[in-house]
């Protein structure tokens, strides 16, 4: 059995097609003509009329597009078509005219169009011409108003010409006129006005200038001098102080006078004595010399009377050391001079000579004694000595003294120094101006004794019996020089206020 076939909705038998069988059927091709053209383009010469279709038997949707019978008719019935032109032909006949080979009917449409329709260019429209009706101006803000361009704003300003305006000679716009304008503050107008140079100074300012000028010009006239004896009076009034001096310094010395009672020991001394009585019996210490030869003399006289009652007292065995290069010849001419017995090297005493490295090396030697100074001035090995077998660390020392006149020197040695000395005493003996700086080490503990000076020197000899150190003679010379410059100092002071009166009296007895 075939499978169904759809129906066609056009085919459809409930739709009436009768009016299909008013459409004549395709005629057979026309013959030829003897002419040489086809017999149908013979008929376009005539066309038969059309014969109207009637509305009988037609489908819905087909009536519904028929025109409306408003539509307007033509006016008049189509045009015939053109004949064809002889040029169809296999021959042209000889007088023929050309022209009328290429005469053609035209149609209605086209010869109703004349040359006065065709269409106008429209107008040129300015378009910098204002508009008709002008906008009316809205209310800008002020910020908005500041922006407004120069011209709008300067009172008679106006951009000048094309042609008044500069063309540029060189770079990319070489050749252009106008491109950069000049601004308004630079417009050229003409020649610029002339300014006088001349100062318009007022009456304070002339008298300022010629209050200078006169300044000025004395400075180049030389002023005779006065000739007095006022520096010849002030040459002598010097040497005259500097003999009053010299022999209150060195009538003492020479005569070893006793004119000035010997001083007590300060509270500051009084410590570093209590530190000497408990020092034990050959114990061995370390003594260090940090001081320059220029101030030998007040650290000798300052130092040698404590060593001298350590020695004499306590007989300990001691090691020198020095950060200064010369500290360690300092050392043994302070030793040579002691009134104690003499001191044997190697069994009383040991000198490790310099020790280089400032503060580096001050740390090195509190950390390991024997590592950083292993051979001593001699060149033999430091530590095997007797009076060094017994220390191998830097606690091991009994106490430790410092002679120095500098206070960065004294700062390094207590500040390296005290962790690895463990508890152990370390006494500072300092010039009279290192003293206020090494006092704060003092008073916290750091420091458990300090010898500042002459002075303290002078009341260790005292205390000692029948001992008379270099720092007894140098009290009473130095007590004895400082009255004297006191006593000329408020001389000349009297004096001078008696030259004063006496130069006023005078001037107003003149007057």
């Amino acid at each position: 059995a075939s499978a169904p076939v759809a129906a066609n909705p056009l085919t459809s038998t409930n739709e009436d097609t009768s009016w299909m069988d008013n459409l004549a059927a395709p005629s057979a091709p026309a013959p030829v003509s003897d002419t040489g053209l086809p017999n149908w383009m013979g008929q376009l010469e005539q066309p038969a009329a059309a014969q109207p279709a009637t509305n009988e038997n037609l489908p819905d949707w087909l009536t519904a597009m028929k025109p409306s019978d408003s539509a307007p008719e033509p006016e008049s019935p189509a045009a015939p078509l053109p004949k064809a032109p002889a040029f169809f032909n296999d021959e042209i006949t000889a007088g023929e005219n050309v022209d009328d080979l290429f005469a053609v009917e035209m149609p209605d449409w086209l010869s109703k169009i004349s040359p006065t329709d065709k269409t106008t260019p429209a107008p040129e429209v300015d378009e910098l011409a204002p508009p008709a009706e002008e906008i009316a101006p809205a209310s800008l803000p002020s910020w908005v108003q500041a922006m407004r361009p120069v011209e709008n704003v300067t009172p008679g300003f106006s951009l000048p010409s094309r042609s008044d305006q500069p063309r540029e000679s060189e770079g990319p716009l070489a050749g252009l006129v106008g491109v950069l304008p000049p601004a308004p503050s630079f417009v050229p107008s003409g020649r610029p006005k002339a300014l006088s140079i001349r100062l318009q100074p007022s009456e304070a300012q002339q008298t300022g200038a010629t209050l200078l000028d006169q300044m000025l010009e004395a400075e180049t006239h030389p002023r005779p001098m006065r000739s007095s004896s006022l520096a010849v009076s002030q040459r002598t009034l010097r040497w005259l102080v500097a003999a009053v001096l010299l022999v209150l310094i060195s009538v003492p010395l020479f005569f070893n006078l006793q004119i000035v009672p010997a001083p007590a020991l300060s509270p500051e001394s009084e410590l570093s004595r209590n530190v000497l009585q408990a020092f034990p019996q050959g114990a061995p210490a370390l003594m260090i010399f940090d001081y320059e030869p220029a101030l030998a003399g007040e650290m000798n006289a300052s130092a040698i009377a404590f060593i001298d009652s350590l020695i004499s007292l306590h007989h300990p065995r001691l090691s020198l050391i020095s950060t200064s290069p010369s500290g360690a010849a300092l050392a043994e001419h302070l030793l040579s001079n002691l009134r104690a017995q003499p001191l044997l090297r190697g069994e009383h005493f040991t000198n490790l000579g310099y020790l280089p490295g400032g503060t580096a090396g001050i740390l090195a030697f509190a950390q390991n004694p024997r590592g950083a100074m292993p051979f001593n001035t001699d060149g033999l090995a430091a530590w095997d000595a007797p009076s060094t077998t017994s220390v191998n660390i830097l606690a091991d020392y009994a106490v430790i003294i410092l002679i120095t006149d500098q206070s960065e020197t004294a700062r390094a040695w207590i500040e390296q120094t005290g962790p690895a000395r463990a508890g152990r005493p370390m006494l500072v003996v300092s010039s009279a101006q290192a003293a206020p700086m090494i006092r704060p080490y003092l008073d916290s503990g750091q420091v458990n004794g300090l010898i500042v000076g002459i002075r303290d020197g002078a009341a260790y000899e005292s205390a000692a019996p029948d001992y008379r150190g270099p720092a007894s003679f140098y009290w009473n010379a130095y007590n004895l020089s400082m009255f004297g410059a006191l006593t000329l100092i408020v001389l000349g002071a009297m004096w001078n206020l008696f030259t004063v009166r006496r130069a006023r009296r005078s001037g107003l007895d003149e007057a």
